[in-house]
């Protein structure tokens, strides 16, 4: 059988390898760079639910380096997220729906001139100014403070997770460990699960922003960051993604390792009466069926008209009886890239006997 394609010379048709790793203290927030990318930035998130009912969103953007706030981002360039600490959420909302706390956004700590020191055992960040933060990170514990909004700490759950995608001229290497935590948020006990994932992209480019692949091929339309604690004592967590081409990918940890490492993930669209959100995405995740279920004040309107609305809710395999203790899955369904999946390689195939 012959296949003739018309990918150019160093397209593999977006296709994206992922697994997962064991995380080393020298390779927190590493400098140096992968697959001839170098590092973006670093994002610490998380969505977590009060005892009332309440969504908090908190998220901060981190340099890799201390050197200019930012190692190898240059004063003008336009970035995925500001200096500041982000932070929506459902608290005082005036119609149930995530907000961003604008007055707790200015008053947090600047993220310009950040101070970074690699200990023994942990890389610890903090602010150089009058407001306290830290980010203190090591491959089996995550300690991340803002004064008078959040204090987190907790437990890597299983394995670090990480994934590459190449392309001809750009690429883009995105790494993850996901912690699960407990603590506070504007006083109030929560418990949740925090990512910290570095990315490495190509020089001069910018999560979101600038030479993203994953935006500039209009490539992926959905990306989930996911995890969950269940009722029979068992913890998950991963990301879930799928895309146009042969872009998709599923990676995921228990507390004793992967339970899915795959690149074959498909996805079908339940949109809500708005026509911009999902209400469901339904996940076959090399032939396991899974779902994304939005949950109602899951949505940031504040975040704009933008291509990808960016919606909370629950990642769970299809029919399963197990209730969520406590849980996470913040992503998107980019309506603007025209879902379902497109096959944008033509591919001939003729079959010799």
């Amino acid at each position: 059988m012959t296949t003739m394609f018309t990918s150019t010379l160093g397209s593999f048709e977006w296709q994206a390898l992922c697994g997962g790793f064991t995380p080393e203290l020298g390779d927190i927030a590493a400098e140096r760079g992968f697959f001839g990318l170098k590092p973006e930035g670093i994002y610490v998130y998380g969505t977590f639910r009060t005892a009332d009912g309440d969504i908090h969103t908190p998220a901060r953007r981190l340099p890799f380096g201390s050197d200019k706030g930012d190692a190898g981002v240059s004063g003008d360039m336009r970035l995925s997220m500001g200096r500041r600490l982000a932070v929506q959420t459902t608290k005082d909302s005036p119609d149930g729906q995530q907000h961003f706390d604008v007055a707790a956004m200015r008053a947090s700590a600047s993220g310009a001139g950040l101070l970074v020191d690699r200990t023994s055992d942990a890389v610890v960040y903090r602010a150089s100014g009058d407001r306290d933060m830290l980010v203190e990170v090591s491959p089996s514990a995550l300690h991340w403070r803002e004064e008078d909004v959040l204090d987190l700490q907790g437990e890597l759950v299983g394995s670090g997770l990480h994934w590459y995608l190449p392309g001809r001229d750009l690429g883009m290497y995105y790494t993850s460990q996901i912690y699960e935590v407990a603590g506070t948020i504007y006083g109030e006990k929560v418990t949740g699960f925090v990512p910290f994932d570095p990315v490495y992209m190509a020089d001069g480019a910018a999560l979101y922003a600038e030479k993203d692949i994953l935006e500039g091929e209009q490539l992926c339309l959905t990306w989930y960051t996911w995890g969950t604690r269940w009722d029979d004592g068992t913890v998950e967590v991963g990301h879930t993604l799928s895309g146009h081409d042969q872009f998709g990918l599923c990676v995921a940890t228990d507390a004793d390792g992967l339970t899915v490492q795959t690149s074959n993930v498909e996805a079908e669209y339940e949109w809500a009466p708005n026509e911009y959100n999902v209400e469901r995405v339904a996940f076959d995740i090399d032939g396991e069926p899974w779902e994304f279920v939005a949950d109602p004040r899951g949505v940031q309107p504040d975040m704009g008209r933008i291509p990808n609305p960016q919606q909370e809710g629950l990642m769970r395999r299809v029919g399963d009886t197990r209730k969520p203790v406590h849980w996470s899955s913040w992503g998107e369904a980019n309506i603007a890239y025209q879902p379902p999946r497109r096959r944008r390689f033509t591919t001939a195939r003729s079959a010799r006997r």
